[in-house]
């Protein structure tokens, strides 16, 4: 026996012996058939071969990071030093504050905003499973029935019933790679939603410790103003007594009683700063205002009114890849890399499209003999398509994309460059506020002892109210500088915090 195909034969030949088998069971005309089918089972496993290598190709660029700035520039611009073994630090260090951190642990499990980032993973992750189905055959299954009752007009009369139970196959073989470019895009946007959970993350982080602090610095100014209300209450009953008795003039009594009036006057926005730090607070962790108060309330210390003692030297100590790590910045690259792989899926559009379509089933017109040998039916139907002329648009595509490419290009660098100012930047402010707040601490000691003194000579008729006036309103004033250079410096290291991304933990 002869085959059309004669490199198969050597593997027909095997199964010769087999023939005459087949020949018993199935008869002679039924035997052929088997190794028709056979023989077109092989060709198909031999095509498929060929697809598998031709498929390992895709046509336009491969990403490649763009190095825009050497490590060593990176280092030297913002003063990097080596990292120290074990040396990573968390927001927990600097602060020393319980209640801070549990608070942003709440944050993170309950905030929207957390919740939404993390729909959009979902609907990342869901995009990606699609794009990867896009590579594979897609199989369905249909079951129908046909009548049809020919007009009697047409010269004959027929009456049909078919039945038909079968599965569609079909696949386009991705040769030149534009679905597997658009599956890198997917995936590139998937990691990105990755990137933006953590971004929404070093934000909220950063929003929790600012509310927080502002929360603290409000009970703080309140608590000195309610301190300065019972002091200033006793100077203006001095001043009264000695007023009454003819010691003070009534100018020293307006002063006294100016100066009381003036501290119960800023009690109101105290108390109003601390409401809305409070409720800033709920919001961010997803709650309604007021819930956390007591919460709040049960704080015993008051991190702004402590010495800021953190060794801000070891702030210094990170990675030159810094400015590439953070999570805004890895979002711009993935970006690139999306847009990237955009343009490789423009290039295979220009490029032929070969397709695979196929049936397998039966087929009957009576519906007891559907699922019999005889009624088994397949066939299949390759398809190519070439492009020819589509008035340039398939060309304009690809430069389309390559101009998008390099403008998330140009992004990806504004984002790298923004990155290196806002740590820089912040590295700065914490060094010149930390001189400041040295210096307001000096200041605020020296101006009490002058107040305490001027104080005490007045009541011994020294001097007049004027001069223990105006000390005590220095006092004032240097006391809440001193309160909001603590707050600050706190509000700086979260600054610094949310300009490495994050780089050093909460907990």
């Amino acid at each position: 026996m002869k085959y059309k195909y004669k490199f198969l034969n050597p593997y027909l030949r095997r199964y010769q012996s087999n023939i005459n088998t087949l020949d018993d069971i199935y008869g002679t005309r039924k035997s052929k058939t088997v190794l028709k089918r056979l023989k077109l089972y092989l060709l198909g496993l031999a095509f498929l071969l060929v697809l598998s290598v031709l498929v390992g190709c895709m046509v336009g660029p491969d990403y490649d990071r763009p190095v825009l700035f050497e490590n060593e520039m990176i280092e030297k611009s913002l003063n990097l030093k080596p990292i120290q073994t074990n040396n990573e630090i968390s927001l927990k260090d600097v602060f020393q504050d319980d209640l801070l951190n549990a608070l942003i642990q709440r944050a993170k499990s309950n905030s929207p905003s957390i919740r939404s980032a993390l729909i959009k993973i979902r609907q990342s992750r869901a995009g990606v499973k699609i794009d990867k189905a896009s590579l594979l055959p897609t199989l369905d299954t249909n079951a129908k029935y046909n009548y049809m009752n020919e007009s009697k007009n047409l010269g004959y009369i027929m009456e049909q019933d078919y039945y038909q139970a079968a599965f569609d196959m079909s696949w386009e073989i991705d040769i030149f790679g534009g679905n597997r470019r658009r599956l890198e895009a997917a995936e590139a946007d998937y990691r990105g939603t990755i990137e933006n959970l953590k971004n929404v993350y070093v934000s909220l982080t950063a929003d929790v410790a600012n509310a927080y602090i502002k929360l603290r610095t409000a009970e703080q100014l309140l608590k000195n103003a309610d301190d300065n209300l019972v002091l200033q209450t006793q100077i203006y009953e001095t001043v009264l007594e000695r007023f009454d008795a003819g010691l003070a003039s009534e100018i020293d009594l307006n002063q006294a009683k100016y100066l009381l009036e003036t501290t119960k006057m800023s009690i109101p926005q105290f108390e109003y700063d601390k409401t809305q730090a409070q409720n800033t607070l709920a919001l961010l962790i997803g709650q309604l205002p007021t819930t956390l108060n007591d919460i709040l309330d049960m704080q015993q210390t008051n991190l702004v009114s402590k010495d800021f003692k953190y060794n801000t030297d070891k702030l210094y100590e990170l990675p030159a890849d810094i400015i590439r790590i953070r999570p805004d910045v890895r979002i711009a690259e993935e970006r690139l890399v999306a847009e990237n792989a955009l343009v490789g899926s423009a290039i295979a559009d220009m490029f032929p499209k070969i397709s695979l379509t196929g049936l397998l089933g039966f087929g009957s017109l009576n519906f007891s003999n559907l699922i019999n040998h005889d009624s088994y039916e397949y066939g299949y139907s390759p398809q190519i398509s070439l492009p020819i002329f589509h008035f340039g648009a398939l060309k304009n595509n690809v430069e389309l994309q390559k101009a998008m490419k390099e403008e998330y290009l140009i992004a990806y660098e504004n984002a790298l460059l923004n990155a290196a100012s806002e740590i820089s930047n912040a590295l700065m402010a914490i060094e010149s506020e930390k001189q400041h707040n040295q210096a307001s601490k000096k200041a605020y000691i020296n101006v009490k002892k002058v107040s305490e003194l001027n104080w005490e000579r007045y009541k011994k008729g020294l001097i007049g109210y004027a001069d223990v006036l105006d000390s005590e309103q220095r006092r004032l004033s240097a006391q809440t500088q001193m309160v909001q250079s603590n707050a600050t410096l706190y509000q700086n290291i979260v600054s610094y915090y949310k300009s490495v991304g994050g780089y050093y933990s909460v907990e």
